[in-house]
């Protein structure tokens, strides 16, 4: 079992996206491929929004422990994905005082990732996405607080200085709002739908296609290469035949995920002939 916790603010938690944020499309994606088809494996993943309107790294300091800590089973994995940086940027209106310093910044951000690698060393962190300047400086709903580009991008190459140093994954987001703004975002900083399908995409992408999740891609290999050298030596017709099902299910599983791969199939003599397939 691995679980999949998704910490951020308010476009973590998928506010103004009527279908309720890219995260919740994630998790509507890894429910689909690991865990309705394959539930009886043990390599299924939850997702956990925790997302909160408002939050901050200094916030998220406040509970982050306390939300980990059930969610970290013995035995089980543990992916931790952060999507915050954008309200730390926040300017206040008028003068441009930051709410919090680059240094202030980075020092949350250094504690929140030695907190997080006392649970597990899977620490994603999505880089921040610009804002449309002219409808959030300020923002209608807080006339003291201005979003700025500038802000957004010092405080974006901080989240990625600290991913360099501490060897964490860093995902950039700006592809999904560097050349359509207005038609990505729904207020000016909250993507809309299709602003969320986007992000959801580029993460769904890293996950799958580049690291974390191909991690069980090679233990599902490695099942099924042992189970193929104990149908080998199977002596019970009964247990060669329980054994050849558990594989065929490990077969789907993996076919379904990842789409193509090098297998050995099942033929009237068992499990031997081997070729290419694409599903």
């Amino acid at each position: 079992m691995a679980n999949i916790l998704v910490f951020g603010d308010s476009v973590a938690y998928g506010r103004w996206d009527k279908e309720s944020g890219w995260v919740n499309k994630l998790r509507n994606f890894v429910d689909k491929k690991y865990t309705r088809q394959n539930w009886w494996l043990k390599e299924t993943f939850t997702v956990y929004n925790l997302g909160v309107a408002g939050e901050t790294a200094e916030t998220l300091l406040e509970h982050f422990e306390v939300e980990t800590k059930p969610r970290a089973w013995e035995g089980g994995k543990l992916i931790i994905i952060f999507q915050l940086g954008t309200n730390d940027s926040a300017v206040k209106y008028p003068g441009g005082n930051a709410r919090f310093t680059p240094n202030e910044f980075q020092k949350n951000l250094i504690k929140l990732v030695s907190l997080a690698k006392k649970f597990t060393n899977v620490i994603i962190f999505l880089g921040l996405t610009r804002v449309d300047e002219k409808r959030v400086n300020p923002v209608p709903w807080d006339k003291e607080l201005s979003y700025k580009n500038t802000s957004i991008s010092e405080f974006n190459n901080i989240i990625k200085s600290v991913c360099n140093e501490k060897n964490l994954d860093y995902v950039n987001l700006r592809k999904t709002s560097q050349a359509k703004v207005d038609t990505l975002l729904f207020d000016g900083i909250h993507p809309n739908t299709e602003g969320h399908k986007k992000i959801f995409e580029i993460v769904r992408d890293f996950l799958v296609e580049q690291k974390r999740l191909r991690e069980v891609e090679k233990e599902w290999g490695d099942a099924i290469h042992s189970l193929r050298l104990k149908i080998r030596t199977a002596k019970d017709p009964e247990e060669k035949k329980k054994l050849q099902k558990e594989q065929r299910g490990y077969y789907k599983a993996y076919a379904a995920v990842f789409g193509t791969y090098d297998q050995y199939f099942a033929d009237t003599e068992g499990w031997g002939r081997k070729r290419s397939s694409s599903l």
